[in-house]
């Protein structure tokens, strides 16, 4: 497994291709060795492909638009390809699919099988990126359990630890569910200031790291990247998370 950073975090600097190089530059020198490509600006998929190979970083994973994923999921695919990306991901559920209604659900499932499908033949996989209503109950289940059943076996997932945790889900116990349909982990942790729920770097929290990683070394997961949706400081709390969790990897690993 490797360490790396979700962009969405950095996304304020990322509006232009132009910024990309400097911010390849200086995740790399926080010790990244992969990111996720989410919510920045416009990129052409080959400049992406170079710069990530100069910068030497993979790119495990992005989250897509889901007009594209339903509508032109080959050229799509193609450009994932440009950049060496394997997996293709799911950032929410639409709203026009709902969170109430188990119909919309599976029509949602759905398309998301169809992609999966064609994806098999470029060596891809998408992924479900999960918030906090999938674990909300929609009749006598909940919203993730729902789509669980109705996602094919080649759909993964991306759990995010801080969402995981807000619904007492436990990350690590979550992760040992799905072993085998996870290749990336969203980690950011949680703490509550007064009764206000915080997202934290990891290790600034309540969050138990040292079962997490392992649960996700143990599953196979590929790679575990560190994400804060509100930060005063994405850099610096980027770095704090990467150093932390690194550290707990180093520990695992010498044991």
């Amino acid at each position: 497994m490797i360490l790396g950073v979700q962009l969405y975090t950095l996304r304020n600097y990322l509006r232009n291709q132009s910024d990309f190089p400097a911010v390849f530059e200086r995740v790399k020198a926080m010790g990244a060795e992969t990111v996720q490509v989410s919510g920045t600006g416009p990129f052409d998929s080959k400049f992406l492909g170079k710069l990530a190979k100069s910068a030497g970083l993979s790119v495990c994973a992005t989250h897509s638009p889901f007009a594209r994923i339903r509508d032109d999921i080959e050229r799509l695919a193609q450009e994932h390809l440009d950049f060496g990306c394997p997996q293709i991901g799911v950032a929410t559920l639409p709203s026009e699919y709902g969170k109430k209604n188990a119909d919309d659900l599976k029509r949602f499932a759905e398309i998301i099988n169809g992609a999966a499908y064609k994806l098999k033949s470029y060596g891809m996989t998408v992924a479900y990126h999960n918030h906090w209503f999938e674990f909300n109950k929609i009749g006598d289940k909940t919203v993730f359990d729902a789509l669980f059943e109705s996602f094919d076996s080649s759909v993964e997932f991306i759990p995010d630890t801080y969402w995981l945790k807000l619904k007492n889900v436990d990350p690590a116990a979550f992760i040992e569910k799905l072993k085998g349909r996870i290749s990336v982990l969203h980690l950011k942790d949680y703490r509550k200031r007064l009764f206000v729920p915080m997202m934290k770097p990891a290790g600034d929290g309540v969050l138990d790291f040292k079962a997490i990683m392992q649960s996700a070394e143990t599953c196979g997961v590929k790679a575990a990247v560190a994400e804060l949706d509100i930060s005063k400081d994405p850099f610096g709390d980027t770095e704090k998370s990467l150093k932390y969790v690194g550290k707990i990897m180093d520990e695992l690993r010498s044991v």
